[in-house]
């Protein structure tokens, strides 16, 4: 078994259908050659069956040569499927030597096991608010995967009952069970994230959020990341607190130094935060979204690369105390601004990242008071 890998299954059936037995029965399977090829890769056809690595031929030396009428012989073949695996099609083939008078045009069968593909998700966003105040939240669909994937059906489930809603691409939100649902992906390419957002008003009840992603077409190999919780693997929870006093009113802008670029151009953004309110407020968090996966060598904070470190969930790019990427989540987080006078303007480090190939980056942001 390959790492990150599962098998793909089919189930031969060879019936005689009468009305007498059949003799010099031969039994085979033709999948594509090659299929053994590589480390850890393998093809197992149950009843002692074989298959040759050159042809792609499967062959049943050990069974029965004559098939009773009325019986059936049922082998399995079991092969290794990873994310790059392609279709794979087997043709299923009875032959034998007793006449059949001609009716033989169901002596041969198809089937396909369809594409493989990787698909994940992350959800991020504050893990404390205040009652009442908006929350946003941020959710990415990748196909991990060296495929296309046919389908990809991206849900966040969220508390019942919840107002001021504003959900990105189309999402819906069914304020009886608390899911939000976006529009299915149709053929999701290989190494693509979506980025969508939820905002809404908070809750009085703490909560844990989680986004899950399925496909209903092809095969995934991995799947026990199709789940995310709030800002990890692990459930967590969403604190609230009670409404406050202050009259802080917070917006925020991004900008680019251009908007239409080829792949491999390096894009600058300009954010800035404004509390528009008529007091000062503290403990202003910029976040940007940005697309999962990117290094130190394709994103900067003032012409500064950062330093990696950690690993899966927990890999992260800093940039001193100006900002940190969640290399997980796409999320850039600059440093707290600990105190803003109303009508104040806060113009962040320009950032710049150079557009991956084949996709260019999408940025989204927003706020969050402490």
């Amino acid at each position: 078994m390959v790492a990150g890998a599962t098998t793909g299954t089919f189930n031969v059936s060879f019936s005689n259908n009468g009305p007498q037995d059949a003799a010099g029965v031969v039994y085979t399977v033709q999948l594509p050659a090659g299929l053994t090829t590589g480390t850890g890769n393998t093809v197992t056809p149950s009843n002692s069956g074989s298959y040759d690595n050159a042809t792609g031929l499967v062959t049943f030396p050990a069974a029965a040569t004559t098939l009773a009428n009325g019986g059936s012989f049922a082998p399995t073949i079991t092969y290794t499927l990873s994310s790059s695996s392609a279709p794979v099609t087997a043709t299923a083939r009875v032959t034998t030597t007793t006449n059949e008078a001609g009716r033989t045009a169901n002596n041969v069968d198809y089937a396909t096991i369809g594409t493989a593909f990787d698909l994940t998700t992350t959800l991020s966003g504050p893990t404390s608010a205040i009652a009442g105040s908006p929350v946003t939240f941020y959710v990415t669909t990748t196909n991990n995967g060296a495929n296309t994937a046919a389908t990809a059906a991206q849900v966040v489930q969220l508390p019942t009952g919840l107002s001021g809603l504003y959900i990105t691409n189309g999402g819906t939100y069914n304020s009886g069970n608390g899911v939000v649902t976006f529009p299915t992906l149709n053929n999701l390419p290989a190494s693509q994230t979506v980025t969508n957002s939820i905002s809404f008003l908070a809750p009085t009840t703490p909560f844990a959020p989680s986004a899950t992603v399925s496909t209903t077409s092809g095969t995934e190999t991995v799947t026990n990341n199709n789940v995310a919780y709030l800002n990890s693997a692990t459930s967590t929870n969403l604190t609230l607190t009670g409404a406050t006093t202050s009259l802080a009113n917070e917006s925020t802008t991004i900008t680019a130094n251009q908007t239409v670029v080829a792949a491999g151009t390096a894009v600058t953004y300009t954010v800035t935060a404004t509390n528009n309110g008529p007091t000062s407020t503290t403990g202003v968090v910029q976040r940007v979204q940005l697309l999962p996966g990117l290094t130190t060598a394709n994103l900067s904070v003032t012409g500064a690369n950062g330093v990696a470190s950690g690993s899966g969930a927990t890999a992260i790019i800093t940039f001193g105390s100006t900002a940190t990427y969640s290399v997980a989540t796409g999320v850039l987080t600059y440093g707290t601004l600990t105190n803003q006078a109303s009508g104040n303007t806060n113009t962040f480090p320009t950032f710049t990242v150079v557009t991956p190939l084949p996709l260019a980056t999408m940025a989204r942001w927003w706020l969050r008071l402490r």
